[in-house]
Formats: structure tokens, C-alpha cells, sequence
């Protein structure tokens, strides 16, 4: 991110300033000085600054509140301040010459590198010394300039001064500072006495209310962060903005730098479009120009410098100035004369008109003019080379004077020259004496970083007792960073020392980031010269993810190691996890955190120091990780692993049976009661040990197991199909108490259940209120509950209840098939009564059957029936009755249509939508006719579906218009007066259309939604939307539309709206846009026309119709189960041979149905495996248990749940039953 805009207010509200301090200064625990009374008006100052951490008392307890404050102390004070914000100094010498204390030193640097406290110009600081008032205000001016950009100065100069008496004896430069320090509150003293020494405890008010007004200043900071500026010519500079700066061309207009060097000031403006890849060229302005080899001050209102100077580089750069690093030049040897070899050589270096090192090479060198004792010295005596090897050959005596003229020459231009000078010294023998140096190279070159994977080459530099250049032998020792070296080159991970001859250089290559240390010795006289360098990481490519991952809910889950590409800097507390559910969806159901381990293990698999992760889910089921490193999961540099499956399941194991009181049953009726079975994290895992069998009953009588089937007719658990829990169901079969124990087999997961059962007679029987509304002639069955109750007045339910007799009148009349019977009755998942056994059913019930039984299957009018129940118990008659209304049957009612009024363009369509209902406001079939109309074209009336389910009572048809003016569409019912009407206004679409809008294949809402394939026929096809003033939809015809391309070589649009793509040669994406004009109303859909292969649209990847393999309708989503068949209709298709073959389907780019190439995998191929071919995945059972297969296009993917049955198993073998 760049620069903040500028902000033009000088204050801003902030709901919480710095978290140094506090945004008002409030009374804090006294620091307990002995000398600060809590009730001292700086006490509240002083014990808020030593909270904050920049002030500290004396060593005996006391402050020192009326010790006047010393310059050092006042670095310090600030420096601190300036520390918690982040500021730092590289620097480690003291900054000032009289300071040697070491916290000075430190925060000195700090203040000083940040213009808030520079010291006397003599260089020194004067620490001892005392600093006066209007001294500390111009630091604190100077405090909010470092910090927010601004000075106290320039903040109060939009606020009314407030008087100060003696303002006019300060020094003048000081008298803005105080005079914003009095307006701005910071100060509250009409006389500043600016000459007097500041006190200590003064000094704790005025730092913390500067502190807390800096946070309230707006941050007036440049719009735009600048790396570099460089020169390209003479007139002519460029800007490199920070990497993470985002600027427009238009942000730049205007944008003006100031060049100041000297006396000149230069005006360079933004160039007009030239931003490029993050640089942008600056014009100077009319005959203005830069000097080459000036150094010029940098400024601008919108830009802010990474360095606010610039050497102006306008001519190619050159030798200009030559030195050596020989010291001495050295007599002959009488044995030199005597061979005839009296040859002396040095080397020159170089720099350039900008006074930095240049590399000879190419330089036309120069010696001419050089001179021995004053006598110029021949061209066979003294002669260069051009990498600066300065030969000279002839006798030389100690004492000779020797003048060295290096001269650079472009032809008979001399553009520098030195003279370089000796004089002879005594002569010797030339020795190495020392290694002065390494020079590291990295393909040739020097390099400004070395990171893993580079082959480094080692030269040294030795030199001897006249600091010449002079071949040795050397030796090269590895003395630290071995472990970070490969096998190859000369020095190594084990080969950590070697001997060159002549100087020979060495090669290593280190492969992880870290320190290494070479020592390069003289043989000759040990001489040392120790070479570091820090070895960055490899830029972060790629990582690999670790394995998939499957275990328990609430159970850390621990990863094999996770690694990046070799050398890359990779630690733990870079990752971040993209975590998403099966579905796709954020979620916080896991963790997931990356640790370094600490030792070795086996399982999983890890060394000591490798990256692994721990992975802990709070819900189980099915989640995708993806480890990464970047600011964001989507950010342009992010890198990313591969996306992990961690799936989870509940713990199985059952540690507890949640309470069970049952008390008092009676024979014969059941009782139901919930039963919740958890493992050790307190989960819910019911479902799954009911699903396995394994929850058992024993049954004890007087302590003793008895048969369970000589006591209960029914003890089992099942699930309710309502609320979905499941249940103990008791039926009590004999009087008395017994203990049941219900256990979870192979478990410690129990539970005892005392049972008293008594044996009843039935007394009595309630069939509720009589019924009035909501029995319909025609309908159906219709149940009441009956409440039977035993002679306890206890709810029971009765044996035989089928076998009750039943009875119907209506009035004194006899009806002898009115439909009523008694049957036993459960809930189903919807919460509605359907017929049951007597063993599992929950209650009895009348039916009434108004759909089959002839006195009330097809009433024209209501009836009131009166139903009797009866039974006899004993020598008693049991009885009750309820009397029944059965509405008159069904039949159409009403008519109703939408819309019922509209505006309609004079050839335009419309679809009307007709409802029908009865006389009870439900909807009912009855096909609607059109009465004929000549200002319309009439389709076919036809059933409304929503998919392929045709939806009751509702039908449509189009109308077309075909004369203008306010016209009338009836629509009834064929031999009744039941009808609707539509209103509709028709009218010339040139007067009835404001607007319009595009609509079709691949549009929504006016935008397109997918690209179009090259060379295709009816690519997709368009139409037109009109509105109103009122922004309601006008049907316009489309044959008056007028369509055209913006390029017909690209695609092209018939006047019906259909569009045809053309091919595309160059295998570039095109773009067209498509132009809609009705009687000049118009509006355009731009598209992309690409020549690229189908591929999968993001999100669009789905099995192809998932009702016909979902194999447990009671869960969300697709559930895969291999096993026998069953008879519950929520269970899905019958997998007999063991293996189910799944198809998937999805859109391509294109927004066509798209057949994937998929690819699969079973998270657990033990229990079944997965394999794909095409757009289809077969899975074939392995073993009973459960897994999850991935089926994955690119970064596409589904999750899905897989059980495995043992019938399943056996099938997939071929064994059967």
C-alpha cells in the first residue's frame, strides 16, 4: 500500500489514540516518588510518562521534580517515545563527539536520524547541559514534524493566537513553536519564559500533552510513496513507485517535482500517459536542464521520496579520477640487474565524474607524461594496460622520484586524469603479507545478494609488505555454516577446508539460507582474512502440502511435514489456511496451526525441525485446507499448497448413557423415552452405535437376568420419524418391577432403568371436540386421536383397538358406508398421522375415508355426520361419539390472472399467468379458456410446471398485439360465469418505451454473464426489454429492434437477435459489443468472444441428477451406500452388485452444459476405492466401514460420504444371498 491521500483537516476524532498513552490524560497508580505529592499538579504528568515508559526517577526513590533537565536527558526522554512508535538507527557510533554514555549514544541516534534533536553545530551535544524552555519547544515542534508530517507550528496556524507576555524575549526562530505550544493547549502559561532553564517535572506535563495532541494531528503524509528517481536526460527524470503503490494516469496529472540545487531550482511535470509498469517520466520545464554530476534536493506535495536527492546522470559515465593501493615502490635488486628483470608493477583504480567506483576495462588508458626524478619516462620504460596494470621497467635506485600520469582519453579528449606519486624505496624482496581481501562472484559478476542455490566463486586478494597484488598460496577453512553447503564445488558440507597454489579461487554452493564463514590464510605467514556472507532464501515458489488427513471431531490431528521449494525462507509463523466446508463455504469449525516439531516421530512421519501441522475440527465432517503464504488468499503473490481433505467423524467409543427415568408403565401400552448416547468429548453419537447394533438390553429381576421376551412384548430402540431422536420403546407384557440395562457393547456405557408395570382395564375413550371445518367430501382419509384411559384415569394404549365397532348417522339416518373405522396410528417425518402396527404405533384413531365411502365421497352440499366408538370391557360398554362435518366436494371457484393490467408495444408479446381455486381458496384443476379477441394472437393455454412438476391450478398463455388503444383479455372457465379479465393498454413501442434493457442467453440483469465461443452458429440469442416512465416492462416486438456489432469480423447479429461468432486465428481473446436500438432508445451488452477449449466455470461442478444416487435422503447432500436393499423410502438406490457409478456434469465458460474430465480419489481406499473415467467416477466397496471420496476438476471439487455395508462387501466379490 502506498502513501496515504493527504488529509486537509489538521485534526482528526479517534476512538482511541496510540496505544503508548491514553487520549486524555487520566490519573494513573502513583510511581511512589518521594518528592511528587499525588496531589502535585504534575503528579498526574509525571506518573503518566513513567507508565508509558519514557521517563524514570533517580536511583534514591526521588524524581527530582524541580531538578532543571538536562540535554541528555531530554534524548533520552524523546528517544524512547520515538522507540515505541518503531523508529530505529543503524547507527551504533556515538552521534555526538562528547558523548560516550551508551543509552545516549542509542537514543541519541535515534533523535538525530530523525531531525528532532541535531546537537551544536560544533558537533557536540553538551549532555550536562541545562535546556531551556523555548529550546524544548522548537524540539517538540520538531517531535510532530518527524512523526505526523506536520509541526505544531503548522497545525496552529488555523487557530486564534493566544496572548503570551513575553513572547518577544525569545530568540525569533523559536517563537512560532512556543506560540502553537500556548494555542494549542500544550502550554498553559501566559508568561513562557523562554530564556528559563526547563524543570523535570515541567518537562512530564509538556511531553505528555504533545504526545496526546500529535495523535489527534491528521497524518499529512504524500499521496504517493517513490522508490527511486533517476535522470534519463538532460530535461527529462523517472519516478519508480513502490512496489505495493496503486497510482492512475490521472492521479498523476499535474503532479510536479522540484529540483533545488544551489541557487537553481528546476519544475518537472508529470508526462501525459507515460505511467508504465509502476515508473512514470517527469519533463522538466521549458528551457530548463540538468547538470550533470549535480546533486539535487528533491520535493513534492503528492509524492513522497525514498530518498530526497538526486545526482543527476546525464552523460555516459567515464574514468575520471585514478588512485592505487600500493604504498611503495621499491628499489632493484642487484640480482634484478643481473637478469636483466628490473620490472615493477601496480595496479590503478578508478571512479567516475560522479565520484563512484568504475570498472576499467574500456577505458583508452594513458601514461604518458609520467616522469623518474623529473625526466619523462619512455614508452618502453612505463606502459598501462587497460584494467589499470601499471608496468614500469627500467633500474630504480632508492630515492628516485616517480610521478604516475593516468590519463583517460576519448580520442584527443582527455576526460580525467591523476598523478599518482612514489618515491623509491629501499630494495627488498617482494613477500606476501597479507590477504586483504575476497572477492565473491556469482556467474562472472559481483553480486548484491547471494541466495540458496547460487554457486559463489572465491578469488582472494593478497598482498605484500607494499600492499601490491602478488600470487600466494592459500588456504580456505569452513568455519561456520558447514551444514548449510551442498556436495558440490570445493568446499562442501564435509570437504571443509582446502589449499589453492597462486591464489586460486574456490566454489561452494549453499542450499538453505543462513551465515556462512570462510577463513582465507597467507600459507606463507598465516595472515587471515575472514569472509561472511549472509545467504538469503530462495524466493518462495511452490509448497507442498501434507497428506490428507482423517480422525475424530475435537482431537488434534497431526499432519506429515509440510515444505517449500528448496532454499526458500519457509517458517511456521508464515502459514496462513485458506479453510473452507464441503460446500465451499468460510468456516470456523476448524483450526488449524503449523508447528515446528521437536523431535522425530514415526507417526506421522517427521524429523526433528520439520514443519507439520495440527488440525483440530469442533463439528465433524468433510473440510478443504490450503496452507499459504501472502497477505491474502488472493492477493497476486500469494503462494499456495496443494488443498488438503481433513475429514472427521464422531469418536465412536461410547464413554456415557445420559439419565433414563421411566417410573410408572402400564401392560400392554408403550412407552417411549429419549436415549442419548456421547463418547468422551460429551458428543451426541447415538445414530452411529444404533446404526452398528451395538446398543443391547438386559433385563433383572430381584438381581437375577431374566429373558427380556417373558417381560416386554417390545424393548428396542428406534428413531422417531418426527423429531428425528432416537428412543427407548418399553411394552410392558407382565405386572411387576424389573431393572433394565442398557448397554453399549464393547463399551463402559451403561445405563439402568427401573421398571414398574401394572395391568389395567380400559375405561373410557374420548374422540375430542366435534369437528366443523377441514373434512372435504372427496379428499381422503382423516384421522382423529381417540384418548383411551384405564380405570386409573391413566392414558393408555388399547389392545385390539381395531376390532372397536363403529357407527354413522346423519341426523336419525343410518349410514352404513360412511367411511369410519378405528386404526392405530403413528407420526411420520412430517409430523403427520399415518397408519401403523399395533406394535409400533404411538396412539388409535377414527378414520374417516371421505375419498371411498359412498355416503360421502361426492357431497354437493356439507353434512354433519355423528361417528360412535364402542367396545365392550367385561359386562361394560365403552363409548363415546363426535360429530363430523364433511364439506360439500370440491370445484372451481375462482379465477384470477396476472398481470392484470399492463402496457404492451403494438407486436410485443406477453405471458399471462391464470390461477384457478376452489370454493375453499385451494388451488384446483380446471383448464382455463381465452375468449377470442382480435386485437391479439392467443398461444396455447398450457399447465404451469416448476421444472418438470406441473404445478396445480396454475396456467399461462401468450398474447400478442396486434391493434393499438385499451383492449380486454377475458379468461373463464368452459359452462360457468366464472372469468378474469386483463387490461391492456397497446400502443406504438416509440410511445410507450423510455427505456430499454438487453435480456437473454448469457445477460443478467443488462451484464454479460459468460464469454462466447469462437466460430459458432447462433452463439446466443438476444432480445429486448422496454420500459415505461414508470420503469414497469413493455413487451415490445423484436422485430423492430435494429442490432449491430462493433465488429463484424469479430461477431456478427441478425436482426432477430441471434449471434454468430466468428473464427479467431491468432488464439486472442476478442471483444464486441452488441448494440440494441428501438426507435432510438439504446443500449449496448459488451462480450467476450474467446477461442480458448471448454473448461469448467468456477462453482459450477454438480452429479448429475443426485436424487437417483443419494442414498440417505434424511442427510444434506449426497450420501453414497453401498449396501442390501431397504424398505424405507428415504434410502436410495439398491447397490446389488457391490459398486455404484457416478456421472458428473457442470458449465463451461461458454455457459454450456459441460462434461468434465474428472479426477478421483477415496479418502480411504481400505474401505472403498474410487475410480474415474471421464465424467464418471465408479466407486467399488472394499470393506464395511465409512469413507469420503474427492472428485476434483482444477481447483473444483466435491466431497462425498461413502458407506460401505458387509452385504456390499460381499456383493462386490460376487457372493449372494
Amino acid at each position: 500500500m502506498g502513501y496515504q491521500k493527504k488529509s486537509y483537516k489538521k485534526f482528526v476524532a479517534t476512538a482511541a489514540t496510540a496505544t503508548l498513552v491514553a487520549s486524555a490524560i487520566v490519573p494513573v497508580a502513583s510511581a511512589s516518588f518521594s518528592d511528587v505529592e499525588e496531589t502535585h499538579e504534575f503528579a498526574t504528568y509525571i506518573n503518566t510518562a513513567v507508565e508509558a515508559g519514557y521517563i524514570k526517577g533517580y536511583a534514591d526513590g526521588t524524581f527530582g521534580i524541580n531538578d532543571n533537565l538536562k540535554r541528555s536527558q531530554v534524548v533520552i526522554i524523546i528517544g524512547r517515545y520515538l522507540e515505541k512508535l518503531g523508529y530505529t538507527s543503524v547507527a551504533t557510533t556515538s552521534p555526538w563527539s562528547d558523548v560516550k554514555d551508551a543509552e545516549v549514544i542509542k537514543y541519541g541516534n535515534i533523535v538525530k536520524d530523525a531531525g528532532v534533536f541535531t546537537g551544536y553545530a560544533d558537533g557536540t551535544l553538551n549532555g550536562g547541559g541545562f535546556i531551556t524552555r523555548e529550546n524544548m519547544a522548537i524540539v517538540l515542534d520538531r517531535l510532530a514534524k518527524t512523526v505526523k508530517g506536520t509541526s505544531f507550528a503548522d497545525v496552529a496556524k488555523e487557530i486564534d493566537d493566544v496572548k503570551i507576555n513575553d513572547l518577544e524575549t525569545a530568540n525569533a526562530d523559536y517563537r512560532d513553536a512556543i506560540q502553537a505550544l500556548r494555542d494549542l493547549g500544550i502550554s498553559t502559561a501566559d508568561n513562557f519564559n523562554p530564556k528559563g532553564n526547563l524543570k523535570r517535572g515541567q518537562f512530564a506535563k509538556f511531553i505528555m500533552n504533545a504526545v496526546e495532541k500529535i495523535d489527534e494531528i491528521a497524518q499529512e503524509a504524500p499521496a504517493f510513496a517513490v522508490e527511486s528517481v533517476k535522470a534519463l536526460n538532460e530535461t527529462a527524470i523517472e519516478v519508480t513507485f513502490g512496489k505495493d503503490v496503486t497510482v492512475t494516469n490521472e492521479e498523476l496529472k499535474d503532479v510536479t517535482i522540484t529540483l533545488k540545487a544551489g541557487e537553481t531550482t528546476l519544475t518537472a511535470t508529470y508526462t501525459a500517459s507515460s505511467l508504465s509498469d509502476g515508473k512514470a517520466v517527469f519533463n522538466l520545464a521549458e528551457g530548463e536542464k540538468l547538470v550533470d554530476a549535480t546533486v539535487y534536493t528533491l520535493a513534492s506535495e503528492k509524492l513522497g521520496f525514498a530518498v530526497e536527492t538526486l545526482t543527476a546522470k546525464t552523460a555516459n559515465a567515464y574514468a575520471a579520477t585514478f588512485a592505487t593501493d600500493t604504498t611503495a615502490i621499491t628499489a632493484s635488486l642487484e640480482e634484478e640487474l643481473k637478469n636483466n628483470n628490473t620490472e615493477r608493477v601496480f595496479k590503478v583504480t578508478a571512479k567516475d565524474q560522479y565520484g563512484e567506483a568504475f570498472t576499467l576495462g574500456s577505458a583508452d588508458l594513458s601514461v604518458e607524461g609520467s616522469t623518474i626524478n623529473g625526466m619523462p619516462l619512455s614508452s618502453s620504460e612505463i606502459t598501462i594496460e587497460n584494467d589499470g596494470t601499471v608496468k614500469i621497467t627500467r633500474t630504480l635506485v632508492e630515492g628516485d622520484k616517480l610521478a604516475v600520469v593516468v590519463t583517460n582519453k576519448d580520442g584527443n579528449k582527455v576526460l580525467g586524469t591523476s598523478t599518482i606519486e612514489f618515491t623509491v624505496g629501499k630494495a627488498a624482496i617482494a613477500v606476501p603479507t597479507k590477504v586483504a581481501g575476497v572477492k565473491a562472484t556469482v556467474n562472472g559478476a559481483v553480486p548484491t545478494t547471494v541466495v540458496a542455490g547460487d554457486v559463489v566463486t572465491l578469488t582472494p586478494d593478497v598482498r605484500d609488505q607494499n600492499n601490491t597484488v602478488i600470487p600466494a598460496d592459500v588456504r580456505y577453512v569452513v568455519t561456520a555454516g558447514k551444514e548449510l553447503l551442498d556436495t558440490t564445488g570445493d568446499l562442501t558440507s564435509t570437504t571443509t577446508s582446502v589449499d589453492k597454489a597462486a591464489s586460486g579461487a574456490v566454489t561452494f554452493t549453499a542450499v538453505k539460507p543462513g551465515t556462512v564463514t570462510i577463513d582465507v590464510y597467507n600459507v606463507k605467514n598465516g595472515a587471515k582474512y575472514t569472509y561472511t556472507v549472509e545467504v538469503g532464501a530462495k524466493k518462495l515458489e511452490s509448497i507442498t502440502s501434507p497428506a490428507s488427513v482423517n480422525g475424530y471431531n475435537n482431537e488434534v490431528l497431526k499432519t506429515t511435514k509440510l515444505t517449500a521449494n528448496e532454499g526458500a525462507a519457509f517458517t511456521a509463523d508464515m502459514i496462513k489456511f485458506h479453510i473452507t466446508d464441503a460446500n465451499g463455504n468460510a468456516t470456523s469449525d476448524v483450526t488449524v496451526v503449523a508447528k515446528v516439531a521437536e523431535e522425530a516421530s514415526t507417526s506421522p512421519s517427521l524429523e526433528k525441525g520439520d514443519i507439520y501441522l495440527e488440525v483440530k475440527t469442533t463439528k465433524a465432517g468433510n473440510y478443504n485446507v490450503t496452507p499459504y503464504v501472502g497477505e491474502s488468499f488472493t492477493s497476486a503473490e500469494v503462494v499456495k499448497g496443494q488443498t488438503m481433505t481433513i475429514t472427521t467423524e464422531l469418536n465412536p467409543i461410547a464413554t456415557t448413557i445420559d439419565t433414563i427415568t421411566v417410573g410408572d408403565v402400564k401392560v400392554g401400552t408403550p412407552v417411549t423415552k429419549e436415549i442419548v448416547v456421547r463418547n468422551k468429548h460429551n458428543e451426541d453419537i447415538t445414530k452411529s452405535v444404533v446404526d452398528a447394533g451395538k446398543v443391547k438390553f438386559e433385563v433383572f429381576k430381584d438381581g437375577a437376568k431374566v429373558n427380556e421376551a417373558d417381560y416386554f412384548e417390545t424393548l428396542e430402540v428406534k428413531q422417531n420419524a418426527t423429531t428425528k431422536k432416537y428412543e427407548v420403546k418399553y411394552t410392558a407384557k407382565e405386572a411387576g418391577e424389573v431393572t433394565v440395562r442398557v448397554f453399549v457393547e464393547g463399551s463402559v456405557a451403561a445405563q439402568s432403568i427401573a421398571v414398574k408395570a401394572e395391568k389395567t382395564e380400559l375405561a373410557s375413550i374420548n374422540l375430542g371436540q366435534d369437528i366443523y371445518d377441514g373434512v372435504v367430501s372427496g379428499d381422503g382419509a382423516f384421522y382423529q386421536i381417540i384418548t383411551a384411559k384405564d380405570n386409573k384415569g391413566d392414558v393408555i394404549l388399547p389392545a385390539n383397538a381395531t376390532n372397536w365397532t363403529v357407527t354413522a348417522k346423519a341426523g336419525q339416518a343410518e349410514l352404513s358406508a360412511a367411511g369410519g373405522s378405528v386404526v392405530y396410528v403413528k407420526k411420520n417425518e412430517n409430523g403427520q398421522w399415518t397408519e401403523a402396527t399395533a406394535t409400533d404405533a404411538e396412539a388409535v384413531a377414527l378414520k374417516v375415508d371421505t375419498k371411498t365411502a359412498t355416503d360421502i365421497h361426492a357431497l354437493t352440499a356439507d353434512k354433519t355426520v355423528t361417528y360412535t366408538v364402542s367396545t365392550t370391557v367385561g359386562n361394560e360398554t365403552v363409548t363415546d361419539s363426535i360429530n363430523v362435518k364433511v364439506k360439500a366436494q370440491r370445484k372451481a371457484h375462482k379465477v384470477s390472472v396476472t398481470p392484470s393490467s399492463l402496457n404492451l408495444g403494438l407486436g410485443g408479446t406477453t405471458t399471462v399467468k391464470v390461477n384457478v381455486v376452489d370454493q375453499y381458496g385451494k388451488a384446483f384443476a380446471a383448464q382455463p379458456t381465452v375468449t377470442d379477441n382480435q386485437a391479439f394472437n392467443f398461444g396455447a393455454v398450457t399447465e404451469s410446471k416448476k421444472g418438470n412438476e406441473v404445478i396445480v391450478g396454475q396456467y399461462e398463455f401468450t398474447a400478442t398485439a396486434k391493434d393499438t388503444g385499451a383492449q380486454t383479455i377475458e379468461v373463464g372457465l368452459d359452462g360457468t360465469a366464472i372469468k378474469a379479465t386483463v387490461n391492456v393498454n397497446v400502443a406504438p413501442a416509440s410511445e410507450l418505451v423510455q427505456s430499454i434493457v438487453i435480456s437473454g442467453e448469457g445477460v443478467k440483469e443488462g451484464k454479460a454473464t459468460v464469454q462466447l465461443k469462437h466460430n459458432t452458429s447462433n452463439a446466443i440469442d438476444l432480445n429486448v426489454i422496454g420500459k415505461d416512465l414508470n420503469n414497469a416492462e413493455v413487451s415490445v416486438n423484436q422485430s423492430e429492434v435494429i442490432w449491430t456489432s462493433s465488429d463484424e469480423s469479430v461477431a456478427t447479429i441478425a436482426q432477430d437477435g441471434k449471434v454468430t461468432t466468428k473464427e479467431i486465428t491468432d488464439g486472442k481473446d476478442k471483444e464486441v459489443t452488441f448494440t440494441a436500438d428501438l426507435f432510438g432508445k439504446k443500449y449496448e451488452v459488451k462480450f467476450t468472444v474467446s477461442a480458448k477449449a471448454s473448461q469448467l466455470a468456477t462453482g459450477t461442478l454438480a452429479i448429475a441428477n443426485p436424487s437417483t444416487v443419494d442414498g440417505d435422503k434424511d442427510v444434506e447432500g449426497v450420501q453414497i451406500v453401498l449396501g442390501a436393499n431397504n424398505a424405507d423410502a428415504n434410502v436410495g438406490p439398491i447397490v446389488t452388485d457391490g459398486e455404484i457409478v457416478i456421472t458428473f456434469t457442470g458449465v463451461d465458460q461458454y455457459g454450456d452444459v459441460f462434461a468434465p474430465a474428472v479426477i478421483s480419489n477415496s479418502l480411504n481406499a481400505s474401505i472403498a476405492t474410487a475410480v474415474a473415467t471421464g465424467d464418471t467416477v465408479k466407486i467399488t466397496a472394499v470393506k464395511a466401514g465409512e469413507t469420503t471420496v474427492r472428485v476434483t476438476v482444477g481447483a473444483e471439487e466435491i466431497l462425498i460420504p461413502v458407506k460401505v455395508t458387509q452385504e456390499a462387501v460381499d456383493a462386490a466379490k460376487g457372493t449372494t444371498y
